[in-house]
C-alpha cells in the first residue's frame, strides 16, 4: 500500500470529464498540499512533493526551480510536472518585455520550487499528521 495524501482545507484539485482527451489532475502518494491551494486540469504532483499554502498550479503555470535556475517546462503531453520531493512555495516573475523587465516592476504569478523535500522538510510534514 502507498503512502497516504495530505489535502489540507479549502483546497481544490480540478480535474475534468469532458472532452476527451483533457488532461486530468494527478496527486502521486506521500504528496502534501497545504491549505487554500488550487491544483488543476494538466497537472501532476509526483510522489512526496510538499505543495506550501496558497499556491495555484495549472498546466499553463510557469514554476521556477531555484534549485536549478530555470523553469520546469512542460511534458510531452503538455502536462506541468512538479518533481518528486520538490517544495514549491508562491513566488513571482517580472514581466518582460523586448528583452528587459517592464519599468512599472509588476510582476506576475510564478510558483517557485524552493528545495527538494530533506529531514526537516519530513518533520513538518510528520508533526502536521501528528496534530491531526
Amino acid at each position: 500500500m502507498g503512502r497516504n495524501i495530505h489535502i489540507s482545507a479549502s483546497t481544490q484539485i480540478g480535474g475534468v470529464l469532458e472532452p476527451a482527451g483533457a488532461l486530468p489532475t494527478i496527486i502521486e502518494d506521500g504528496a502534501f498540499v497545504g491549505g487554500n491551494c488550487g491544483i488543476y486540469e494538466g497537472t501532476i504532483v509526483q510522489e512526496g512533493a510538499v505543495i506550501a499554502s496558497g499556491v495555484i498550479i495549472t498546466s499553463s503555470t510557469a514554476i521556477f526551480d531555484a534549485t536549478t535556475g530555470s523553469f520546469i517546462k512542460r511534458n510531452a503531453d503538455g502536462r506541468i510536472v512538479v518533481p518528486r520531493n520538490a517544495v514549491v512555495v508562491s513566488g513571482s516573475k517580472p514581466i518582460i518585455r523586448d528583452g528587459k523587465p517592464l519599468e512599472s516592476g509588476v510582476h506576475l504569478y510564478c510558483p517557485v520550487i524552493v528545495k527538494y523535500r530533506d529531514e526537516k522538510t519530513a518533520g513538518s510534514v510528520h508533526l502536521e499528521d501528528l496534530l491531526r
